[in-house]
């Protein structure tokens, strides 16, 4: 399954794949925001990605169910709108997440749970 990954900088990006190398049936790829997901994406990870740099229209071009994992401030208030119930999977994740909380985090939204850190 395709795993779409958007980071704010290309070493964001190398950390996210190396933490999501190695599992079996993920394929992860790197996007950039102004690129359109790929329509076999089964996931997208966020990382550091300034909310005002993501396109407004981002939330609602994704596919309704499709599972989320956002790492970092501020994403999380820029994905929500006022009186949207969203209801996909979805892990809210602080920038310090560890490469095996990170999988477990996705592993969970993959299989339709949503994650928050504690912290």
């Amino acid at each position: 399954m395709r795993i779409t990954v958007i980071a704010a900088t290309p070493l964001q990006a190398a950390g996210l794949l190396a933490a999501l190398s190695g599992v079996a049936d993920w394929q992860v790829a790197v996007h950039a925001v102004q690129q359109p997901l790929p329509q076999d994406t089964a996931a997208l990870v966020l990382q550091g990605v300034e909310p005002r740099s993501l396109p407004s229209a981002l939330p609602a071009a994704l596919p309704p169910a499709l599972p989320l994992v956002l790492l970092g401030d501020g994403l999380q208030e820029a994905l929500a709108a006022p009186g949207r119930h969203d209801t996909r999977p979805l892990a809210l994740l602080p920038a310090g997440t560890t490469a095996a909380q990170l999988r477990a985090a996705l592993a969970a939204v993959l299989q339709s749970l949503s994650v928050r850190d504690a912290a």
